[in-house]
């Protein structure tokens, strides 16, 4: 997992299929190491489809192992099934799946502890809105944005990222033509940019790339096509 880890940081994405199928391979001292290493795997291969914009290979290699593990993951524990699910939505995400989307991100909000970790509750409530925008659940989110809005500023602490997502999701329903979206998100991207410099702020945008995901709606690019080029 280390080795992974590593591999990701450098950029040798070329070793890692090699690393995960090791890793699927490491010999169990007992029926519930087994279930652990084979679920853990199946979360570090959906995370690193995303970290290099292979959403649509992706699906393709994960979901027959999602067929083949949904008993297993019934009974991981709580931490891991956090990451895993955040993962498979934001996968499903980058692959327009926005459905399937939809109902990882809804099995993830529903976890009895996904409030214990701050991070991952915060970032799931935003993606769970960016979801929403693309089916175009206008009335639906204009609820869902206060809701979260109040979620997120009893906080003690909230990211400024957070903040700029809340704001775009109250201002576009006033976006009428294609020139005044665009203008929007390019000055919420300005924004963006500024935050990505800040030490703190960097946390934020491990978990999305929100600035990507506001340059597909101004480039009329696939979110896809925007990740995997950079």
């Amino acid at each position: 997992i280390n080795l992974y880890i590593v591999q990701q940081e450098l950029k040798k994405y070329e070793e890692v299929p090699e690393t995960l199928k090791k890793l699927r391979e490491v010999p169990a001292a007992s029926p519930e190491q087994k279930r652990r290493l084979f679920v853990r795997s199946i979360n570090l291969e959906t995370d690193f489809y995303i970290q290099t914009g292979q959403f649509h290979h992706g699906l393709s290699q994960i979901e027959p192992l999602l067929e083949a593990s949904e008993k297993q993951m019934q009974k991981t524990d709580q931490q891991q099934k956090l990451g895993l699910f955040y993962n498979l939505a934001y996968l499903y995400f980058g692959a327009g799946n926005f459905n399937k989307a939809l109902d990882w991100i809804n099995r993830l909000l529903q976890l009895p502890g996904l409030k214990a970790r701050q991070d991952i509750h915060s970032f799931s409530r935003l993606l769970n809105l960016i979801i929403h925008y693309e089916l175009g659940n206008d009335e639906l989110l204009e609820d869902i944005v206060k809701s979260t809005s109040r979620l997120l500023s009893g906080r003690k602490r909230l990211f400024k990222v957070e903040a700029v997502m809340l704001k775009l999701m109250r201002r576009y329903p006033q976006w009428i033509t294609k020139e005044e979206k665009a203008q929007g998100f390019s000055k919420l991207i300005k924004e963006l940019k500024v935050l990505q410099k800040d030490e703190f702020e960097q946390k934020a945008f491990a978990y999305f790339d929100f600035i990507s995901w506001m340059e597909s709606k101004i480039r009329d690019k696939t979110f896809a096509e925007v990740v995997g080029k950079k």
